[in-house]
């Protein structure tokens, strides 16, 4: 599994999770995580992973006033985001639209640049003609 979908599948778990509303403390994820094998996340990358997701503002942690384990929250920036998975996609499928665009757009001027030839040869050569057949008779 690629670190992007390791997040992305802490994340939406979270996320599913707080929809019912409250807060999970640092125990329920590990807890998750140590029982879903499939993700191959120790606890040193979730750590990570949840820090991360805490810096990017999609997850705020909480130490409640009476003590007790951190919990975890879904901000609400973290409600519409859709995930670091289609967030990289998102990116790869810009950058490639930006160079199909200025493919597009150099190819557009090369034509453009050809046309105006053509069409100069030929307006040249109907001078020509016009001038054969009015002026030299």
């Amino acid at each position: 599994m690629n670190p992007l979908a390791q997040i992305d599948a802490v994340f939406f778990w979270l996320k599913d999770k707080l929809s019912t509303g409250g807060y999970y403390g640092y125990h329920n994820i590990e807890n998750f995580v140590t029982r879903t094998p499939e993700l191959k996340i120790n606890i040193t990358l979730l750590k990570e992973i949840l820090k991360r997701l805490e810096a990017d503002g999609y997850v705020s942690r909480m130490q409640p006033a009476g003590g007790g384990q951190e919990v975890y929250n879904v901000t609400f920036k973290g409600l519409v985001f859709d995930g670091y998975v289609i967030e990289d996609e998102e990116k790869k499928l810009s950058a490639n639209i930006a160079k199909i665009t200025v493919n597009n757009s150099q190819n557009l001027n090369r034509l453009t640049f050809w046309l105006v030839i053509f069409s100069g040869i030929a307006a040249l050569y109907y001078a020509v003609e016009l001038y054969k057949f009015f002026w030299c008779k």
